[in-house]
């Protein structure tokens, strides 16, 4: 976002126009794959002949911190392992076959 605004800038200065709409546009084809599905949604829900630099910007970052609090929540989920200090079949005495140790 910071790279195409930094451009539009420094055209602006030159005297030249730049329509809102072709930025907006700009922004969306420079995001990458992972942005892809937010950039589709962003296109349906709202009118990009309407649609602002600053508006663009708040929704992709809110978009942004959808996506990595979701990331940490799997995070959290992956690092959560069931382990038996006994091993893997159970309790002491148990030697995998069965409830107990009771041989009767």
């Amino acid at each position: 976002m910071s790279r195409v605004l930094d451009i539009v800038y420094n055209i602006r200065m030159l005297k030249e126009e730049v329509p809102a709409k072709t930025v907006v546009s700009k922004v969306l084809r420079s995001l990458t794959l992972r942005f892809m599905h937010i950039v589709h949604s962003i296109v349906e829900a709202k009118s990009l002949n309407t649609l602002n630099v600053d508006e663009l910007s708040s929704s992709l970052k809110s978009h942004k911190s959808l996506l990595h609090l979701v990331g940490e929540q799997e995070d959290d989920k992956a690092s959560h392992v069931k382990c038996s200090p006994y091993g893997e079949h159970g309790g002491r005495g148990t030697g995998g076959r069965g409830q107990g140790s009771y041989r009767g």
